[in-house]
């Protein structure tokens, strides 16, 4: 039987399997396989885009498991309450604040929201309002994250140590304590997944320190 000239005696039928990795934007992979009759159906294969660790995308259920969401916004819950309790305390008179000591913590609170702003925008859409990554996210290396791994966590410190020494309270200084102890887990608890989830991550922490840049790391990237 022939319509218009074209033969269907073999019929060419493709099939899109849309796999639930693929919904998050990942690369497919054609696979052919051989079917009775003439039948040919490609199949898409969800496959790891570049830099992504084949164990972890094979296994991204556990990744996005309720129990590891659960403890990325248990993070969040806690860091909010440490930080409403750090403005909450008030001021005190435990130690003096002479203009310049009020002029610094000014340029310090001023300066971590500046930091903070820069490194949340050099995210982009890798960004997340908790510490487990993003499927689609992209692992940055460079801008201010040159320098520091965590960066918008080291600007939100630095205003933490400008409230702080505006506020001549002995309270609040226990309480940015906490704040840096708890901050230095939840950094360490995300790298866990950032080095499952980035191939190059473990590398890139290596040479990269956490909070506060080193001499070391700003004169060889200063460029």
């Amino acid at each position: 039987m022939r319509s218009s000239g074209l033969a269907v005696s073999v019929l060419s039928v493709q099939i899109r399997v849309v796999t639930r990795t693929e919904m998050f934007g990942l690369s497919p992979k054609v696979s052919h396989l051989a079917a009775p009759r003439g039948l040919r159906f490609n199949i898409d294969v969800a496959r790891p885009p570049a830099g992504t660790t084949p164990g972890r995308f094979m296994n991204e259920s556990n990744e996005s498991s309720t129990r590891t969401q659960l403890v990325g916004w248990g993070f969040v819950v806690a860091q909010f309450v440490l930080i409403a309790a750090l403005i909450l305390t008030g001021q005190d008179d435990h130690w003096p604040i002479p203009g310049w000591l009020r002029l610094v913590s000014w340029a310090l609170f001023v300066g971590g929201f500046v930091i903070m702003a820069a490194a949340a925008l050099r995210l982009g859409w890798s960004l997340t309002p908790t510490p487990v990554p993003r499927t689609v996210g992209q692992l940055k290396t460079d801008g201010l994250y040159r320098w520091a791994r965590h960066p918008i966590y080291s600007g939100l410190l630095v205003v933490v140590v400008a409230i702080t020494l505006r506020s001549a309270s002995l309270v609040t200084a226990a309480i940015a304590v906490a704040i840096i102890i708890f901050f230095n887990a939840k950094a360490a608890w995300e790298e866990g997944r950032l080095k499952d989830r980035y191939l190059g991550y473990a590398a890139y922490a290596a040479r990269t320190p956490r909070f506060i840049p080193s001499i070391r790391s700003l004169v060889d990237r200063s460029g």
